[in-house]
Parts: C-alpha cells; sequence; structure tokens
C-alpha cells in the first residue's frame, strides 16, 4: 500500500529542559532517526521542523509561524503529499515502528482514517494514517494554534489499541524509561 508521511519534529520541547526533541538520542539513535524509519516505506516524507541531518532524504518545511503548533503543522505539509493515504507522526513516539504502520495502513478499510488509542481509550492523532483527502478538507481553516483534536475531531476513523504506539517521550524519565525497556528486550 503506497503512503506519503509527515513527521512533526517541532515541539519545543519545554519538558525536556528546552532540548530539540528531535536531536534527542535513546539507545544510539535520534527521535528523528526512529520516526523517519517507522515510516521508511513511505513514498515521500516531510519533516516539519528544523532541519537536522537525517538517515534518509527527506523534505523539509516549517509552519507559518514556526511554532504554531501540531495542526498547522500538518496543513503546511498539505501541499506536499501526494498519495491517497498519509501517516501522521509525531518525532516524540520513539516505539512506533513500521510493523505499527502497517497496521494502521490495514485498519483505515473504508474509513477516512485510522489512529492509535492508549489502553485507557485516548486517541493519539499523531500516531495515525489519514486519507488526503479527507484531511485537507478539515484543514481549509486558519490551523495557527489550533488543537490536533479539533483539526480530525469529524473524521471518520478505525482506532487501533497498542499501548506502546501511544508512549511518548516528554521528559528526561521518560527517555530512561524507553531505554530500560529496550534493554530488558535486547536481553
Amino acid at each position: 500500500m503506497t503512503f506519503d508521511a509527515i513527521v512533526l519534529a517541532g515541539g519545543s520541547g519545554a519538558r525536556l529542559g528546552g532540548r530539540d526533541k528531535a536531536t534527542i538520542e535513546i539507545n544510539g539513535r535520534t527521535l528523528l532517526d526512529r520516526a523517519l524509519a517507522a515510516v521508511a516505506q513511505a513514498g515521500t516524507v516531510i519533516v516539519v521542523g528544523p532541519r537536522h541531518e537525517t538517515t534518509r532524504d527527506v523534505g523539509w518545511l516549517r509552519e507559518e509561524p514556526a511554532g504554531s503548533g501540531p495542526a498547522a503543522a500538518v496543513g503546511a505539509a498539505l501541499d506536499r503529499v501526494r498519495e491517497d493515504l498519509v501517516v501522521v507522526l509525531a518525532v516524540d513516539l520513539p516505539l512506533i515502528t513500521s510493523t505499527h504502520i502497517d497496521r494502521l495502513l490495514d485498519a483505515v478499510g473504508d474509513k477516512e482514517g485510522a489512529c492509535f488509542v492508549d489502553d485507557e481509550g485516548r486517541d493519539q492523532p499523531l500516531a495515525a494514517v489519514y486519507r488526503s483527502d479527507a484531511l485537507r478538507a478539515a484543514a481549509v481553516r486558519d490551523l495557527r494554534d489550533a488543537s490536533v483534536r479539533s483539526l480530525i475531531g469529524q473524521l471518520d476513523l478505525a482506532r487501533v489499541v497498542e499501548s506502546a504506539a501511544t508512549f511518548d517521550c516528554d521528559t528526561p524519565e521518560d527517555v530512561h524509561t524507553i531505554e530500560a525497556m529496550e534493554a530488558q528486550h535486547v536481553r
């Protein structure tokens, strides 16, 4: 199944001491490189955020104004999406793999998209696949400082429960938790 991808890498990292999340390393791989590996099968990958060295050739852009939030970042990247399906992935979800992306793609069916849901039933709209036309139709308004939930709130989505795919890395403690989890799997 063909798809494009939008990787959101522009967060402020306030709870990480202002560090750029995309550059944070966990077990030798940056959060950006982990996200790019998860969408390795994408035709076009657009990274919305500051430019960084990566393991893959990607398109770069910034939402206007920079820092106006993930909904604005998604909206800014939609002009570069060519495929019917687009994966939207936040850089701070380091446990998502290409296998997770395949599960989302399989779940779309006749819906307007599919997103991961945590064990408590909360949607993770930044770990999702959407029909490009449906997302474009939802993005016809000013998205500066809008929530992603307001952007996709009217879309008919399939939901896939997967706690690992919804674990976000927002604090130094989260980084240590992921490092410890991965160390246990290596043994």
